[in-house]
């Protein structure tokens, strides 16, 4: 009790002097991801690695979900019709990507960067596909597309449009944050190509005003690298 209290005035301290609306959408968002890299960065050097998931499940989604309550902030907007059918155009989209490599392109391999190796769905496909929504999808989409995005937009506002849709700097700044994390792992290239599907996913964040969407196609953006990637 006596480190909360401590804590909170330090954290007092601090909204008093940067004021309230740069301490809400800026200072928090980024002080809690500074936290999760940090703790990832920790389990990567000591070889525990294999309970980061859970660290990130308590960062990206548990924590938020205490700070934040507003769903508009969030996205956590559910359109039953517009999300199964937004599933159905993902499934076809990344299965008629699937079917041009496999019976066109074949293996291929792209210098060091990577080797495609398109193959056939599996019964532990399945698995992953439900793994990667629940364990990777909703966290990741509901901290960056949703809470720190959301936040951003409210510092920074959306004054500029793209495709008919209202983008602000939080748009580019989650894409920023969202590669920086998976470079925990590794400095691998495709570690720092993660930052257009962040770009994407902000993009169908902003365009539904909803998480969900990006959380669909998240989802089939993974199980489709693992069925081309080998």
């Amino acid at each position: 009790m006596l480190l909360l209290g401590k804590i909170s005035k330090v954290f007092s301290a601090i909204k008093s002097r940067i004021g309230y609306r740069v301490f809400e959408f800026l200072f928090v968002p980024i002080f809690l991801w500074g936290l999760c890299f940090l703790g990832l960065f920790i389990l990567r050097v000591f070889g525990k690695w294999e309970i980061s998931g859970y660290f990130a499940l308590l960062f990206f989604l548990v924590i938020p979900s205490l700070i934040e309550r507003s769903n508009q902030i969030l996205g956590v907007d559910i359109n039953i019709k517009r999300d199964v059918l937004f599933f159905l155009f993902s499934f076809v989209f990344f299965a008629f990507l699937w079917a041009i490599l496999f019976f066109f392109v074949g293996e291929k391999k792209i210098g060091d960067i990577i080797t495609f190796s398109p193959r056939f769905p599996n019964k532990e496909d399945l698995k992953w596909f439900l793994i990667y929504f629940l364990g990777v999808s909703v966290p990741e989409e509901f901290f960056f597309r949703g809470f720190m995005q959301g936040r951003f937009n409210m510092f920074f506002g959306r004054k500029f449009k793209f495709l008919g849709v209202n983008l602000g700097p939080g748009f580019f700044l989650q894409s920023i944050f969202f590669m920086i994390i998976h470079l925990v792992w590794s400095l691998h290239v495709v570690r720092f190509l993660v930052f257009f599907p962040g770009l994407l996913f902000g993009f169908l964040r902003e365009k539904y005003s909803s998480i969900f969407p990006p959380i669909i196609f998240h989802t089939f953006s993974n199980v489709f690298m693992i069925l081309i990637v080998k």
